[in-house]
């Protein structure tokens, strides 16, 4: 019988499973069945960065039965395999410190991350994402949908508010209502503020101090919006 995230089920016959061309590994201690695809890698990695696989891999203490110590009694995943793959790449990438993946490669990471509680992968597929040049609307329906901390999401938030053209029907459509509430009054303050003295330009700092007030940002974030500066992390 196969281990599944829930409970048991019966293997597919033995005759459709393949081995997974690089990460089916000779000295691996692992094993996973996704969808008709087997793969075979080390636990270390899962025990060592998810507490919840920790508690998976140990729910027996004979070895012989042991969750995921052997074909038989290898974790079932409903997954696509080489979204699977590209999970485990964060871990076996050959290029040391050289981690090149698409944008919908890393939302795959993050997705996998966030669902099997790897939080240090999580927060290494974020800070990757947030590097990336794409269109500010379509991270923060990202950051939105994976729970990403604020501090990721707060830039892009100001940057809307503050830019001098008005907000698109697809954006109004992306944004959740209370950042939505936080963009639409601080772009109000703003207004309010040109019209008080049309003859004068905000500066930059003077913006700054206006959105500060209506996202209601604490100096805690103010700082760590300044960390978001900081080289990406090397790969794992």
């Amino acid at each position: 019988m196969a281990q599944t995230a829930q409970g048991t089920s019966a293997h597919p016959h033995e005759a459709t499973l393949s081995r997974h061309h690089r990460y089916w590994i000779s000295g691996g201690d692992l094993h996973f069945l996704v969808r008709r695809t087997r793969f075979r890698v080390h636990s270390y990695f899962f025990t060592r960065e998810s507490s919840l696989w920790k508690g998976r891999i140990a729910l027996s203490g004979d070895s012989s039965r042991q969750p995921g110590t052997h074909e038989t009694t290898a974790f079932v995943l409903d997954e696509d395999p080489e979204d699977f793959a590209r999970f485990l790449w964060v871990f076996y990438n050959p290029r040391y410190g050289i981690c090149n993946a698409t944008l919908d490669q890393w939302i795959t990471i993050l997705r996998l991350a966030t669902t099997w509680e790897f939080p240090n992968i999580r927060e290494f597929a974020i800070s990757y994402i947030n590097a990336l040049a794409i269109e500010t609307i379509d991270k923060v329906k990202i950051y939105q949908e994976y729970h990403v901390p604020r501090k990721y999401l707060l830039p892009l938030l100001l940057e809307l508010a503050t830019r001098d053209e008005p907000l698109e029907r697809e954006e109004f459509r992306a944004i959740d209502v209370d950042s939505l509430y936080l963009i639409i009054s601080a772009r109000e303050m703003l207004r309010t503020s040109r019209l008080a003295n049309p003859a004068r330009r905000l500066s930059g700092e003077e913006k700054l101090d206006i959105v500060v007030s209506a996202f209601d940002i604490t100096p805690l974030e103010i700082e760590a919006l300044r960390d978001l500066g900081e080289d990406l992390p090397s790969c794992f």
